[in-house]
Protein backbone atom coordinates (compact mmCIF):
# COMPACT_ATOMS: atom_id res chain seq x y z
CA UNK A 1 0.00 0.00 0.00
CA UNK A 2 0.76 3.59 -0.81
CA UNK A 3 0.24 6.73 1.70
CA UNK A 4 0.95 10.23 -0.06
CA UNK A 5 0.31 13.68 1.11
CA UNK A 6 0.24 16.15 -1.04
CA UNK A 7 -0.35 19.96 -1.49
CA UNK A 8 -2.09 21.17 1.60
CA UNK A 9 -2.17 18.10 3.01
CA UNK A 10 2.02 18.62 3.26
CA UNK A 11 1.37 20.16 6.72
CA UNK A 12 4.03 20.26 9.96
CA UNK A 13 1.25 18.77 12.15
CA UNK A 14 1.21 15.36 9.87
CA UNK A 15 4.92 15.45 10.06
CA UNK A 16 5.15 15.62 14.03
CA UNK A 17 2.19 13.26 14.23
CA UNK A 18 4.09 10.55 11.82
CA UNK A 19 8.05 11.37 12.12
CA UNK A 20 8.96 9.03 14.62
CA UNK A 21 7.50 5.85 13.54
CA UNK A 22 9.47 5.32 10.32
CA UNK A 23 12.73 4.00 9.39
CA UNK A 24 13.47 6.78 6.43
CA UNK A 25 12.37 9.86 5.94
CA UNK A 26 12.63 12.24 2.85
CA UNK A 27 12.12 15.72 3.49
CA UNK A 28 12.58 18.12 -0.01
CA UNK A 29 10.55 21.23 1.22
CA UNK A 30 12.25 24.27 1.08
CA UNK A 31 14.58 25.48 4.13
CA UNK A 32 16.56 28.04 5.43
CA UNK A 33 19.83 28.72 7.29
CA UNK A 34 20.34 31.61 9.09
CA UNK A 35 22.85 33.04 12.35
CA UNK A 36 20.77 31.70 14.96
CA UNK A 37 18.07 28.86 15.64
CA UNK A 38 15.45 31.13 14.86
CA UNK A 39 16.50 31.45 11.39
CA UNK A 40 17.11 27.47 11.02
CA UNK A 41 13.67 26.01 9.46
CA UNK A 42 11.75 23.37 7.54
CA UNK A 43 8.61 24.68 5.29
CA UNK A 44 5.69 22.84 5.24
CA UNK A 45 2.11 23.92 4.08
CA UNK A 46 1.23 26.78 4.23
CA UNK A 47 3.86 29.13 3.61
CA UNK A 48 2.04 32.19 4.54
CA UNK A 49 1.85 31.34 8.41
CA UNK A 50 4.84 30.95 9.14
CA UNK A 51 3.74 29.10 13.13
CA UNK A 52 1.72 26.87 11.59
CA UNK A 53 4.19 25.70 8.37
CA UNK A 54 7.73 25.89 9.45
CA UNK A 55 9.48 23.40 11.76
CA UNK A 56 12.50 25.35 13.57
CA UNK A 57 15.68 23.80 14.86
CA UNK A 58 14.87 23.34 18.73
CA UNK A 59 11.59 21.66 17.48
CA UNK A 60 13.94 19.41 15.58
CA UNK A 61 16.83 18.69 18.26
CA UNK A 62 13.45 17.45 20.40
CA UNK A 63 12.04 14.95 18.14
CA UNK A 64 12.06 11.07 19.31
CA UNK A 65 13.69 9.66 15.95
CA UNK A 66 15.41 6.63 17.36
CA UNK A 67 13.25 4.36 15.22
CA UNK A 68 14.52 6.17 11.99
CA UNK A 69 17.48 4.85 10.10
CA UNK A 70 17.34 7.42 7.61
CA UNK A 71 16.68 11.18 6.80
CA UNK A 72 16.98 12.80 3.19
CA UNK A 73 16.94 16.66 2.89
CA UNK A 74 17.45 17.20 -0.74
CA UNK A 75 16.17 20.62 -0.06
CA UNK A 76 18.95 23.50 -0.54
CA UNK A 77 21.83 23.84 1.74
CA UNK A 78 20.39 21.50 4.08
CA UNK A 79 23.99 20.05 5.43
CA UNK A 80 25.17 24.15 5.74
CA UNK A 81 24.99 25.86 8.64
CA UNK A 82 26.46 28.25 10.79
CA UNK A 83 28.99 28.39 13.78
CA UNK A 84 27.29 30.04 16.69
CA UNK A 85 29.67 30.75 19.91
CA UNK A 86 28.05 28.66 23.27
CA UNK A 87 26.61 26.34 20.78
CA UNK A 88 28.82 24.93 18.18
CA UNK A 89 27.99 24.30 14.13
CA UNK A 90 24.04 25.39 13.82
CA UNK A 91 22.80 22.81 10.88
CA UNK A 92 19.69 20.95 10.13
CA UNK A 93 21.18 17.69 9.04
CA UNK A 94 23.15 17.67 12.50
CA UNK A 95 19.41 18.71 14.47
CA UNK A 96 18.51 15.15 12.70
CA UNK A 97 21.21 13.36 13.72
CA UNK A 98 21.06 14.55 17.59
CA UNK A 99 17.12 13.77 17.81
CA UNK A 100 17.89 10.01 16.80
CA UNK A 101 18.07 9.28 12.93
CA UNK A 102 20.83 6.58 12.34
CA UNK A 103 22.17 9.25 9.28
CA UNK A 104 21.11 11.95 7.05
CA UNK A 105 21.44 12.28 3.50
CA UNK A 106 21.93 16.05 3.03
CA UNK A 107 22.94 18.84 0.43
CA UNK A 108 25.93 21.64 0.82
CA UNK A 109 25.22 24.27 -1.80
CA UNK A 110 22.16 25.05 -3.50
CA UNK A 111 20.78 22.09 -6.09
CA UNK A 112 19.19 22.17 -9.12
CA UNK A 113 16.43 20.78 -9.56
CA UNK A 114 16.35 18.48 -12.92
CA UNK A 115 19.77 16.86 -10.55
CA UNK A 116 18.40 16.55 -7.64
CA UNK A 117 14.83 14.64 -8.80
CA UNK A 118 17.70 12.18 -10.68
CA UNK A 119 19.76 11.31 -8.08
CA UNK A 120 17.05 10.71 -5.71
CA UNK A 121 15.25 9.05 -7.84
CA UNK A 122 18.31 6.78 -8.30
CA UNK A 123 18.82 6.32 -4.63
CA UNK A 124 15.97 5.57 -3.28
CA UNK A 125 16.07 2.73 -6.04
CA UNK A 126 18.74 1.27 -5.01
CA UNK A 127 17.83 1.34 -1.48
CA UNK A 128 15.08 -0.84 -2.33
CA UNK A 129 17.56 -3.46 -3.68
CA UNK A 130 19.18 -3.66 0.00
CA UNK A 131 22.09 -1.17 -0.81
CA UNK A 132 22.80 1.18 1.90
CA UNK A 133 22.09 4.73 1.78
CA UNK A 134 25.72 5.93 1.16
CA UNK A 135 26.29 3.46 -1.42
CA UNK A 136 23.25 3.98 -3.07
CA UNK A 137 23.43 7.83 -3.14
CA UNK A 138 27.28 6.90 -4.44
CA UNK A 139 25.70 4.57 -7.43
CA UNK A 140 23.24 7.04 -7.95
CA UNK A 141 26.17 9.62 -8.71
CA UNK A 142 27.98 7.38 -10.96
CA UNK A 143 24.89 6.92 -12.73
CA UNK A 144 24.34 10.38 -13.34
CA UNK A 145 27.77 10.79 -14.57
CA UNK A 146 27.41 7.59 -17.12
CA UNK A 147 23.88 8.39 -18.51
CA UNK A 148 24.01 9.66 -22.12
CA UNK A 149 20.59 10.67 -21.85
CA UNK A 150 22.50 13.59 -19.48
CA UNK A 151 23.73 16.76 -20.82
CA UNK A 152 27.14 17.36 -19.91
CA UNK A 153 26.89 20.28 -18.14
CA UNK A 154 25.05 18.72 -15.09
CA UNK A 155 27.83 15.92 -14.98
CA UNK A 156 30.07 18.41 -13.49
CA UNK A 157 30.65 17.71 -9.57
CA UNK A 158 28.67 21.77 -9.08
CA UNK A 159 25.92 20.01 -9.56
CA UNK A 160 25.95 16.70 -7.84
CA UNK A 161 28.87 16.63 -5.17
CA UNK A 162 26.56 18.48 -2.53
CA UNK A 163 24.82 15.65 -1.95
CA UNK A 164 26.83 13.77 0.87
CA UNK A 165 25.55 11.28 3.28
CA UNK A 166 27.03 11.46 7.20
CA UNK A 167 25.90 8.95 9.63
CA UNK A 168 25.97 5.22 10.45
CA UNK A 169 28.42 2.64 8.28
CA UNK A 170 26.89 0.11 7.02
CA UNK A 171 29.25 -2.91 5.19
CA UNK A 172 27.47 -4.05 2.19
CA UNK A 173 27.37 -7.42 2.56
CA UNK A 174 24.72 -6.76 5.33
CA UNK A 175 21.21 -6.84 4.21
CA UNK A 176 20.96 -3.47 5.59
CA UNK A 177 17.55 -2.87 4.14
CA UNK A 178 15.75 -5.48 5.35
CA UNK A 179 12.57 -3.54 5.31
CA UNK A 180 10.92 -0.98 3.51
CA UNK A 181 7.99 1.92 3.91
CA UNK A 182 7.49 4.97 2.62
CA UNK A 183 5.16 7.76 3.84
CA UNK A 184 5.43 11.00 1.74
CA UNK A 185 4.21 15.31 2.38
CA UNK A 186 4.84 17.04 -0.44
CA UNK A 187 3.57 20.82 -0.38
CA UNK A 188 1.81 22.97 -2.75
CA UNK A 189 3.62 23.87 -6.10
CA UNK A 190 5.72 20.85 -5.97
CA UNK A 191 6.53 17.52 -7.17
CA UNK A 192 3.73 15.51 -8.41
CA UNK A 193 4.46 12.23 -7.22
CA UNK A 194 5.90 10.29 -4.31
CA UNK A 195 7.37 6.93 -3.80
CA UNK A 196 5.48 5.03 -0.63
CA UNK A 197 6.43 1.77 -0.08
CA UNK A 198 5.24 -1.07 2.17
CA UNK A 199 8.61 -0.65 4.39
CA UNK A 200 8.62 2.66 6.07
CA UNK A 201 9.77 6.07 5.08
CA UNK A 202 8.20 9.29 5.13
CA UNK A 203 8.80 12.38 2.64
CA UNK A 204 8.26 15.88 2.32
CA UNK A 205 8.83 17.88 -0.36
CA UNK A 206 9.08 21.17 -2.22
CA UNK A 207 11.35 20.57 -4.48
CA UNK A 208 11.00 18.69 -8.47
CA UNK A 209 11.57 15.07 -7.91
Amino acid sequence: TQKVFLGNKATRNHFLNEAGKYPIIHLATHASIGTDSNNNWIQFYPENLAAMSKLYLPEIYNLNLHQTELVVLSACETGGGKAVAGEGFLSISRAFMYAGAGGVVSTLWKSEDFVTAYLMQRMHRYIKQKKSPEMALQLAKKDLISDDNIGVRYKSPNYWANFVYAGKNHPEEKNWWSWWWVIGLITAGSISYLVVRKTKKLRFSETQL
